[in-house]
C-alpha cells in the first residue's frame, strides 16, 4: 500500500481527472522511448503507461481513493510492450525512491536517474518546497514558501546524459524555472533526436519573458507543429508543445 500526500492528490487530480496532459495523448501512445526530466513522483510516467496500456482513456475508473488498485490493475493491461521505455530525471533521492515505488509495476521499462538537468555540468543548490514538493526548484520566486530549505543536487547537462545518444519521441519536461536555460543552451544539432518536445514555463520576471520569446522563436524554427496552452490558473505559468 502506498502513502501519499494531499499534494500528491492534487497532483494526481490535475493529471488524470482534468487531463492537463491529454493533448500529448497521441504522441505517447506512437512513442517508443519517453524522457521524463523532473517529475516529482513520477505521475506523468504513470500516465503515459495508461495511455500505452489496454486501461487507454477508462477514466471512470480512475479514483484518488482507489489509486493502488488503479495502478495495479493498470499494470495488469500493460502487455506486449517491450520496446516502450522511459527515463525519469528526478535530483531528490527522496522523490525517485518513491517514484520507484510507484512505477515497480513498469521496472523493466524504466531507467532512473538520481540527477537535475541543467545547463551545467555541476552541482546546484535548489530550494526543496517542503509544502509544495513538486515545485522544488532552482530559482527562488513566488512559488515557494517560508518553509524551504537548501539542498546541494547533481546537475547533468542533457546533451551529456546517456538519453540523447539515440533518438527520444517525447521530451517532457518540467524544471520549475530551469526548462528556459537548459533548451536555448542545447545545440541545435541535438534537437533532430528530439521527434517531439512538451515543456511547463514558469515566469518570474521580464528576462524569464525575454527569454521564452527566444526560446519560442528558435523551435518554431525547428519543429512545424506548435501548442501552447496557458495555465488556467496563473498567467505566469502554462505548456508549450512542439512536433
Amino acid at each position: 500500500m502506498l502513502d501519499f500526500s494531499s499534494q500528491d492528490q492534487a497532483l494526481f487530480y490535475e493529471i488524470f481527472i482534468s487531463k492537463e496532459y491529454d493533448f500529448l495523448d497521441d504522441t505517447i501512445n506512437q512513442s517508443n522511448k519517453i524522457v521524463d526530466i523532473w517529475w516529482y513522483i513520477g505521475f506523468f510516467s504513470l500516465y503515459c503507461f495508461m495511455i500505452k496500456s489496454k486501461y487507454f482513456y477508462k477514466y471512470k475508473d480512475v479514483s484518488w481513493k482507489k489509486i493502488n488498485a488503479f495502478i495495479r490493475n493498470m499494470s495488469q493491461n500493460f502487455i506486449n510492450q517491450e520496446n516502450f521505455s522511459v527515463d525519469i530525471y528526478e535530483p531528490v533521492k527522496s522523490y525517485i525512491l518513491k517514484s520507484q515505488k510507484v512505477l515497480k509495476h513498469w521496472k523493466d521499462n524504466i531507467t532512473f536517474y538520481n540527477c537535475g538537468i541543467g545547463k551545467y555540468n555541476w552541482f546546484e543548490s535548489i530550494y526543496l518546497n517542503n509544502i509544495k514538493p513538486m515545485q522544488t526548484s532552482m530559482y527562488d520566486s513566488f512559488l515557494l514558501d517560508s518553509t524551504n530549505s537548501i539542498k546541494n543536487i547533481k546537475i547533468k547537462k542533457l546533451e551529456r546524459t546517456s538519453s540523447l545518444s539515440s533518438n527520444i519521441d517525447l521530451l517532457k519536461m518540467d524544471i520549475e524555472w530551469g526548462e528556459l536555460d537548459v533548451l536555448l543552451n542545447l545545440k541545435r544539432k541535438y534537437f533532430s533526436k528530439i521527434r517531439a518536445l512538451a515543456f511547463e514555463y514558469h515566469i518570474i520576471n521580464e528576462t524569464f519573458v525575454a527569454k521564452l520569446d527566444k526560446l519560442i522563436d528558435r523551435l518554431s524554427q525547428i519543429y512545424p507543429f506548435k501548442l501552447h496552452k496557458p495555465n488556467s490558473y496563473s498567467d505566469r505559468l502554462g505548456l508549450y508543445f512542439f512536433k
